[in-house]
């Protein structure tokens, strides 16, 4: 039976924002398989590992390639990927105001 690879499967978990785009940091978190593929492919990894099926493997990782280029949207729909939208949003907006305009607005709540 092959070794898992753990330090590679470990690194493929992380979302690398290399170009510090915070959309693009969004869009790699997003699964790429829902719950049932997901349950799906766990179970064809099971009987690929234990009967060495190099074949299925190789398969499956082309699979894999061409499905992280189609990204499961329904996610969209969720209040908490709406909420990371509305922060990053935010935060963006926020890096533009100068700080002597943060001090004029604590003044005139102050008085």
């Amino acid at each position: 039976m092959a070794g898992i690879d753990f330090q590679a499967i470990l690194d493929g978990m992380s979302a690398g924002n290399t170009s510090n785009d915070p959309i693009r940091s969004i869009y790699e978190i997003l699964p790429i398989y829902d719950n049932v593929q997901q349950h799906l492919l766990f179970q064809a990894f099971y009987f690929i590992e234990k009967y060495d099926l190099a074949d299925m493997r190789a398969m499956f990782e082309s699979f894999d390639k061409v499905m992280a280029h189609n990204k499961n949207l329904g996610l969209l729909s969720s209040k908490v990927l709406q909420n990371l939208l509305s922060a990053y949003t935010q935060n963006k907006y926020l890096r533009g105001i100068k700080v002597s305009t943060l001090n004029n607005v604590t003044d005139v709540q102050q008085e």
